[in-house]
């Protein structure tokens, strides 16, 4: 989702947990983004929804009782198995 910033010389992005601003010019009739910044920042899982209000209030929906995601690692699960297949 991307959206136009109130002043209009920055675009707004979502990249959770970020929204991203980027800064563009227009140069001989293309377009040159600059370098992005975080605008804000809201912890959750986003539903891709991002509108920008013209006095630069922003609304963004987010699911803040989705599960989190996370990472397991199992180490020597080899031997685990072998310990309960005897």
């Amino acid at each position: 989702m991307a959206a136009w910033s109130p002043s209009g010389h920055e675009l707004l992005y979502l990249r959770a947990p970020d929204i991203l601003a980027v800064p563009f010019t227009i140069e001989g009739g293309r377009f040159r983004p600059g370098k992005e910044r975080v605008w804000s920042r809201v912890d959750g899982n986003y539903q891709d929804v991002l509108q920008i209000g013209p006095d630069g209030r922003a609304l963004v929906v987010v699911d803040r009782k989705a599960t989190k995601r996370e990472l397991r690692v199992i180490v020597n699960w080899q031997q685990e198995i072998a310990k309960k297949l005897k």
